[in-house]
This record gives C-alpha cells, sequence and structure tokens, in this order.
C-alpha cells in the first residue's frame, strides 16, 4: 500500500498543536482560484521545472536519449506519450546538477513513510504534536491512509487531517474513527458559489461535517480570507450562520500568500491576483466573530 504524495515538511508549526510533521498529498476534487498548493490539484506525476535555479548547462537534453528535450522547460509541455515514457525515463531529472527539473508526485511506501514519520516522535511528546496530512485533499486516498493511521496510533502519534471536506462521505466513513483532529477549511458556503467558483458540491461538504460533529470529533475551524471569493458580505453572514449552528468556539483565519508563486512557475501556470483585504477589514471581521463569543486566532503563512 502506497500513498502519492508531493512534500513531508517537518517542524512545521501551523498544522496543528505541537510540532508536526505535514504530509502533503497529491489530489484534490475541488479548484480554488487562490490555491497555495498546485502541485498537489492533480492526482497525477508532473514534471516541475524550477527557472530561477538552472544554471543552462543543457545537460538534461544531452542525457535525453530519444531527444524530446530541446530546453528544460520542455517538460512542461509533453504530450501524453511523451510524459508516459519520460516519467519512466526520468534521465533529465537524474541528470540535472541543481534540481531545476523535477517530478511533483511519487509514490511513498508505508514503511519508508514511517520511518520518516518517527524520526521526530520525541518532539510530538515533548511538545503535544503530531502527523498532519494536508493537500490536495488527503480523504481522496482515505483506503491507502487507514492502515498508516493504524500504525500510528499503535504507537502513540496524534493524527491530524487538514481537509475541505469535499469528498464523498464514504471516503471519511474509512477513517473518522482513526482520526483524532480535523482541521477543516470552511470556504465558502453557498451552493451556487461552491458549484461556480470550486467546482464543488456543497452538500458533500454539509453531509461530512455533520458526520463529525456527530461522532464529538476534535476539530479546528479555519476561514481562508479571500476577496471576493469568501471575504464578501454574503459569505461572512452564513460563516456566521454556520458557527451559531454548530456552536463553534473557536476560529482560525488567514489570508493567502504569494509563496506559491515559484510552485506555479514552475509548472508553467499563471497564478491568479487576489484583491487586498485591508487590516481594517480583518479587524472588523475579528470583532464581529468576538461578539458573538468566538474566539478568533489569525495565522501568517507568509
Amino acid at each position: 500500500m502506497s500513498l502519492k504524495i508531493t512534500n513531508i515538511q517537518r517542524f512545521s508549526l501551523h498544522d496543528g498543536p505541537g510540532i508536526r510533521t505535514t504530509v502533503f498529498l497529491k489530489g484534490c476534487s475541488i479548484r480554488c482560484p487562490w490555491c497555495c498548493n498546485p502541485e498537489n490539484i492533480s492526482d497525477l506525476p508532473q514534471f516541475y521545472f524550477n527557472s530561477e535555479d538552472c544554471i543552462h548547462c543543457r545537460e538534461c537534453s544531452e542525457v535525453c536519449p530519444v531527444e524530446i528535450l530541446k530546453e528544460p522547460r520542455d517538460v512542461l509541455t509533453l504530450a501524453a506519450d511523451e510524459l508516459a515514457y519520460c516519467f519512466k525515463c526520468r534521465k533529465c531529472v537524474e541528470g540535472c546538477p541543481t534540481g531545476a527539473l523535477g517530478i511533483y508526485g511519487e509514490k511513498i511506501s508505508e514503511e519508508d513513510l514511517m520511518s520518516t514519520l518517527e524520526m521526530d516522535r520525541e518532539y510530538y511528546i515533548q511538545t503535544g504534536g503530531g502527523v498532519t496530512f494536508s493537500g490536495g485533499e488527503p480523504l481522496l486516498q482515505a483506503d491507502e491512509l487507514l492502515n498508516i493511521f493504524k500504525t500510528l496510533r499503535e504507537k502513540d502519534i496524534h493524527i491530524a487531517v487538514e481537509t475541505s471536506l469535499f469528498a464523498p462521505v464514504s471516503c471519511l466513513d474509512i477513517i473518522i474513527d482513526s482520526v483524532d483532529l480535523f482541521i477543516i477549511d470552511v470556504k465558502i458556503l453557498d451552493a451556487e458559489l461552491a458549484d461556480s467558483v470550486l467546482h464543488a458540491n456543497l452538500e458533500e461538504f454539509k453531509t461530512n461535517f455533520q458526520m463529525i460533529s456527530r461522532k464529538n470529533k476534535d476539530m479546528i475551524i479555519r476561514f481562508p480570507m479571500i476577496k471576493p471569493f469568501t471575504f464578501n458580505r454574503k459569505n461572512i453572514d452564513s460563516l456566521m450562520d454556520f458557527i451559531g449552528d454548530y456552536n463553534i468556539k473557536y476560529i482560525e483565519i488567514f489570508t493567502t500568500h504569494q509563496l506559491a508563486a515559484k510552485k506555479y512557475d514552475s509548472l508553467g501556470w499563471e497564478m491568479k491576483k487576489q484583491e487586498c483585504i485591508k487590516e481594517e477589514e480583518i479587524k472588523e471581521l475579528i470583532d464581529e466573530l468576538e461578539d458573538i463569543s468566538v474566539e478568533v486566532k489569525s495565522l501568517n503563512f507568509n
């Protein structure tokens, strides 16, 4: 059994309590225009090219056995049949001396993953930390995660899952009893907008959230402030209603950052610009939330 991942980040401080190791899984069910992890959207492996790291040595084109690559950026425009060959070959990636060429998305076995996750077990114990599975959408790999969760629980390692809850309820049902903490992004709470902006079915979110609530699982609610998609009067009013309906007493809010711009460029994509949210607008939202007795933490990922 293996997982499709793009990164394992040790000593994470914003992905749940304590010091954690965060595993980023490849594949997502929705399409947020503001996505900060574009390499995790597709569930398929993808070549990347970081132009800033390229020293123009042309080693990649020289080692290519079928002379597909004329320039390193050519990996971003390969045809389907070429991709199938190149993912097996990988000589250009292996030959790149600076790592400018690479692949987003590799399969990792349970044994290799556990070997990495256990490196920082003492830090988890000392700080109340653990392992967080993020994405992408981790629920889409529920079957593969179940065995890993079982092993982590046997070793008494805390498990968190960061999710949008836009996934079949059958996926959540597989792992829900094995998860200690759900970190839930509450994005758009209008069915029509969720469909048009995220290409998501809001009923999936609602059904999954209700299941987690009925099970009394620990959860952290996060609200990404994205103007105009989530940070607008209608959606904020819906958020207030949602908080009241489920008696939520703590929420984390955050704005997006530009740190992903290099990732977009490495895929040959353009990162969509977001409207700036003023500090006073954030303060007004915090005041609104505190007025209904909600504790608010503003996160800074920059």
